[in-house]
Order: structure tokens, then C-alpha cells, then sequence
């Protein structure tokens, strides 16, 4: 810190850490994003750091086969997934050809909030036309993790 008694953080330092879960089964048959309630918040030193969100969904079901199921991350009110379009901008997603699949989904993403305010990152997740998506099935937990890094 060269004497000054400022401190400074190397880019790439991990800063803090935030971890929140989510109990409970959670449903949508809608095919535009809802929310799942799986969100945490964050609130960065600096407003040039990231933050990496991981999150990992459990015992994920599609009750209708031959559907897709797609995740993706909110950051407030924004999708922060990557690519794609439309309603199907997603980080994470799978294709159920058996009415009973319960596959688990890991996702993660960094993102720039660009902010020292509070920041809240949810899951939300959306479905097929007629097809039915649900998260915490069988009385599993989901979990998402935040990890602010100096930038």
C-alpha cells in the first residue's frame, strides 16, 4: 500500500462470499421467465469488481415429456444469461423425454453490476407450451452462491 495506509486489492481477489438456498417445491407451466424465489444479495466495495454467481438447482422435473426447461440468472430485473434471444436468453437448460426426469443443473456466470448498492441476483426459469417445469422435487434444496472479485 505503499505507506500511505490505503489499501488496495490485487485484481482477481476474492472479497466476500454470500450463499442463500431455496426449500420447497417450485412450479411453472409459464413459457415467458418466472421467478423460482432462489436469490441472493450482494453488496460489492467497488464498482469495478464482478461477481460470479454459481447456482445449483436440485432434483429438477419436467411433468410432461418432450419439453425443454430453461434457467437463467437475474441480476434485479435483468437478465444477465449470454447470448440467445427472446424469451429463451438462458445460462442452463435440458430436454426431458421421460415424464419423470429429475436431472440436477449447475450454472454460473460473472457479471459487472457496475455498483457499490445492494445487489440481488434470482433464478428463474420458464417452460415448454404445455409442459410443466418444477425445481426441488422430492424434497430437495437448491442453493446459489455469490463471490465478489476484485476487478
Amino acid at each position: 500500500n505503499g505507506g500511505t495506509g490505503a489499501t488496495s486489492f490485487a485484481p482477481g481477489k476474492l472479497l466476500q462470499t454470500v450463499q442463500a438456498q431455496k426449500d420447497g417445491v417450485i412450479t411453472t407451466s409459464s413459457t415467458s421467465y418466472v421467478t423460482t424465489s432462489l436469490s441472493a444479495s450482494i453488496t460489492p466495495s467497488s464498482s469495478s469488481n464482478k461477481v460470479l454467481v454459481i447456482a445449483n438447482m436440485v432434483a429438477c422435473y419436467a411433468a410432461t415429456q418432450n419439453k425443454n426447461g430453461y434457467f437463467t440468472i437475474y441480476r434485479g430485473a435483468t437478465n444477465i444469461a449470454l447470448g440467445g434471444s427472446g424469451v429463451y436468453k438462458q445460462i442452463s437448460g435440458f430436454y426431458a423425454n421421460n415424464s419423470a426426469a429429475t436431472p440436477s443443473l449447475s450454472m454460473s456466470q460473472i457479471d459487472s453490476p457496475s455498483t457499490t448498492s445492494a445487489t440481488t441476483y434470482t433464478i428463474y426459469f420458464a417452460t415448454d407450451s404445455g409442459g410443466d417445469q418444477r425445481m426441488n422435487q422430492n424434497g430437495t434444496t437448491s442453493t446459489i452462491q455469490l463471490f465478489e472479485i476484485a476487478g
